[in-house]
């Protein structure tokens, strides 16, 4: 079964708003956090005891809550920017675009993903609930500056940093993606979870991407 729901960015990161919540997708946190989500004829219940671990903090004072891996694990979900459409689909999904192998994760469905970096390979989280790209600070020198920007994460506290447009490498295509310097707390928090980069929703903007923890890829498809 098939369910194509209409989704917006606020603050660059992709919101569902359901029964007059708003919900973020994130592929970044592990369970459904703040409020039970009524999505595709089932129920995402929240995680109380992940959010504690947490914080508050962990949700922006806007979101009502959040989808995680919890509840994308069940589903190939389809992230189409282009028509501003998330499509969630029970099995799997006909490949489109290129194919990229899900690599060993430290969560359950995590999407992490080989990438290449100034002649590095590099293993990389995929986590649609950040709006920036985070990399070692030694590879920003990749791209020239464009600006800087104020952030908050649960592993690194608020923070700001300077923003570099940098080419990553992912499934043999060379993607533009707006990049900030990797707070030392994150990076350690990534290491513990056998990851080096953080790639955020900037992703989605540039390809329609595809989750498929059940076939075990992600695929991405430019959009025309």
């Amino acid at each position: 079964m098939t369910w194509n729901i209409p989704f917006t960015w606020k603050e660059g990161i992709p919101v569902l708003a359901i029964g007059g919540k708003l919900i973020i997708l994130d592929t970044g946190s592990p369970a459904t956090l703040g409020t039970d989500v009524e999505l595709c004829d089932r129920t995402a219940k929240a995680s109380s005891l992940l959010l504690s671990l947490m914080g508050e903090r962990f949700l922006p004072q806007w979101a009502d809550g959040l989808v995680g891996l919890d509840f994308f694990g069940d589903f190939a979900t389809v992230v189409d920017a282009g028509q501003m459409e998330v499509t969630f689909s029970e099995g799997g999904v006909q490949p489109e675009g290129t194919g990229v192998e899900l690599l060993e994760a430290f969560y359950p469905n995590a999407p992490f993903v080989p990438v290449r970096l100034g002649g590095q390979r590099l293993r990389a989280y995929v986590d649609t609930g950040s709006t920036l790209t985070y990399i070692d600070r030694e590879l920003l020198a990749g791209g020239p500056e464009v600006g800087r920007h104020t952030d908050y994460h649960p592993m690194a506290g608020d923070f700001t940093t300077a923003v570099h447009r940098v080419p990553v490498g992912i499934g043999g295509e060379s993607i533009e993606l707006e990049c900030g310097a990797m707070p030392v707390a994150l990076g350690l928090g990534l290491g513990l979870m056998g990851a080096d980069v953080l790639v955020g929703s900037e992703l989605l903007r540039r390809r329609r991407v595809t989750f498929a923890p059940q076939q075990g890829r992600l695929f991405m498809q430019a959009y025309e």
